[in-house]
């Protein structure tokens, strides 16, 4: 059957030796540095990747922080915007305030002419009306009863109308 000599033993035990050897130099070597540069490849992605995270995550931040820098200074100009609003708005109002001071003060030195010019015109329709009774008066020779009478006519009908003129 089968005969192991312990010479073969040996030989075959320096064979096995020899192949591991050759198969560790040829094979196992150069596989053993695919799989350390894998290795050191995917451990170098990781980092990579964490980085970009990291960097990821701090460009999302200052995005935020400018978003909401944007957004106090949106409001702040809005405010800004209202306030330059509210305060024109008074502005104008105080500009019709004046504007319609001005007018009512030139109304009533409009109306305070008129009123001296219907005066004025008063005392010229007084005038004429005192020229006539005393034209009146001297024509007919009248009596001084007469005259007191007619003078009184005169002044009531003066008196009526500048009541007439101030209402």
């Amino acid at each position: 059957m089968l005969d192991f000599l312990p010479e073969s033993i040996l030989f075959i035990f320096i064979n096995v030796i020899i192949i591991y050897l050759l198969l560790r130099w040829l094979l196992f070597k150069p596989v053993n540095k695919v799989l350390d540069d894998r290795s050191q490849r995917i451990k170098r992605d990781i980092e990579t990747a964490e980085a970009k995270r990291k960097d990821a995550e701090q460009t999302q931040k200052e995005f935020e922080e400018k978003m909401a820098k944007a957004s106090e200074k949106a409001q702040s100009i809005i405010d800004e915007a209202v306030k330059k609003g509210q305060e024109k708005q008074e502005e104008l109002i105080e500009e019709g305030k004046k504007e319609h001071n001005k007018l009512l003060k030139r109304a009533r030195h409009e109306i305070e002419l008129e009123r001296n010019k219907a005066i004025a015109q008063l005392k010229d329709e007084i005038s004429t009306m005192s020229i006539n009774v005393a034209e009146k008066i001297v024509k007919h020779s009248m009596s001084t009863e007469e005259s007191n009478r007619l003078v009184s006519e005169v002044i009531e009908g003066m008196g009526e109308a500048y009541e007439q003129d101030n209402s």
